[in-house]
């Protein structure tokens, strides 16, 4: 739930304009299975934040400590 709610996150700030790139169901998949080998936040980074520009990366983190606290 937590993974879908971040997400929703980024995709509403790309359809605001505040995120460059948004975060498709494979992407969120691809994070799924990540979780497998790394921590939350360093899958998460494989698998969406080395895609993203510095300011878009920093939204992103901002979502997934709000979130995953």
């Amino acid at each position: 739930r937590k993974m879908v709610q971040v997400a929703g996150f980024v995709r509403n700030a790309y359809n605001s304009g505040k995120v460059g790139l948004t975060m498709s169901p494979r992407t969120l998949l691809s994070w799924a299975r990540k979780m497998q080998r790394y921590e939350p936040a360093m899958a998460l980074q494989v698998a969406f934040g080395s895609k993203l520009n510095e300011d878009d990366r920093a939204a992103v983190v901002e979502f997934y400590t709000k979130v995953f606290g």
